[in-house]
């Protein structure tokens, strides 16, 4: 049996770790790929517990040729060799054939490893390299390494930690989101549990609406998460904020000013400088007289993600349909609900939007 160990901090897994697994698998008809945990790396610190990458690992590996090995796990706060964690896989799988998979820029350092030459005499070093890379050196011939090439994702665990990406897995990324792990946990900090799940709940719906509509999931995702961060700011700070900064809306109804103070905070704390993005958190409870697709998803899904308590699988599936369509319909109802509960919503952002889409 051929196996791939496939080593990484994995801080965390995402679609671009596993695009290079597949490919590799098919390159060398490989039975197995290991995906190796390792507790930290030479090169880098993590910044994640181990337990909580396994599991998103685990999550994240849905297809029988790929597994977690979790062999490198009691190393934490020590130094981790290679050589050794292969001289323990070998006594593994004996009569297996053992590929290690790298990166270019590994196997051009490989040399400077502990003990490289005890590593290659229990698997041979696979080196992944991108589509019309012409890098090599002599570790290359030296240590008989086998070259492949395919493509890599533009994608990183940093962009993933940074809220730069969330090109992962679905169960990945709601993994993120419940425990409330790297960009999540900054949000979290401003919300009370309750206000946040809501937030995580809106944010995935907008991921799976925006999707199905070419919409940027990633703004997206990032709206929904960001909708409510207004919302528990004290009212004085709140008021503050706004006679600052929108003069204009301070008129607007107190339970209005949460949508402008979350733009400002989305701006001012967490750097989010996109106009887009910024504007459909700006209108997310009110609506505005034009709305862009990314703010009628925002919209939409803030009043129909599942923890409102109402069934309210016929909006999302309008929604996730045709956006622009399902906007409407999800308008309509809103509309319809808060009259009937005799709620102020008469104000001139909400009446734009009620003129402009309700006709």
């Amino acid at each position: 049996m051929k196996i791939i160990v496939y080593p990484g901090s994995f801080d965390p897994i995402h679609n671009g770790h596993l695009l290079i697994a597949r490919h590799a698998k098919r390159a060398i008809g490989a039975d197995l790929v290991l995906f190796l945990l390792s507790p930290s790396t030479v090169w880098k610190k993590v910044q994640t517990s181990f337990n909580h990458r396994a599991n998103m690992i685990n999550a994240a590996l849905t297809e029988a040729w790929f597994t977690l090995s979790r062999i490198e796990e009691g190393n934490e706060g020590k130094l981790n060799y290679t050589y050794i964690t292969m001289i323990c896989l070998k006594e593994m799988y004996p009569d297996d054939e053992l590929f290690l998979l790298l990166g270019e820029d590994q196997a051009m350092s490989f040399d400077q490893w502990k003990h490289p030459e005890l590593i290659v005499e229990r698997a041979r070093i696979l080196v992944y390299k991108r589509k019309g890379s012409k890098v090599s050196n002599e570790n290359f011939e030296r240590f008989n390494m086998l070259e492949i090439t395919g493509p890599l994702s533009e994608t990183s665990s940093t962009k993933v930690r940074n809220f730069e990406s969330i090109d992962v897995p679905s169960a990945v990324l709601d993994y993120i989101g419940a425990n409330k792990l790297y960009f999540t946990g900054l949000v979290a900090k401003r919300m009370s549990d309750e206000r946040y799940y809501h937030s995580l709940s809106v944010a995935s719906l907008s991921r799976l609406i925006a999707i199905a509509n070419d919409v940027d999931p990633l703004k997206a995702y990032k709206a929904g998460l960001f909708h409510d961060i207004g919302k528990e700011v004290p009212e004085g700070k709140s008021l503050e904020i706004m006679n600052k900064h929108f003069p204009k809306y301070v008129s607007m109804p107190l339970w209005a000013h949460h949508q402008f103070v979350g733009a400002y905070l989305m701006k001012e704390e967490y750097l989010q400088k996109d106009k887009a993005l910024v504007a459909a958190v700006k209108y997310h409870a009110t609506g505005n007289k034009k709305m862009s697709k990314l703010g009628k998803v925002i919209y939409a899904a803030d009043k129909i993600e599942p923890s409102r308590g109402f069934d309210s699988r016929e909006y999302i599936a309008e929604c996730i349909k045709d956006i622009d369509q399902g906007f409407v319909i999800v308008l309509q109802a809103n509309k319809d609900y808060l009259t009937s509960k005799g709620k102020d919503i008469d104000n001139p952002l909400t009446n734009a939007c009620f003129k402009s889409y309700l006709k």
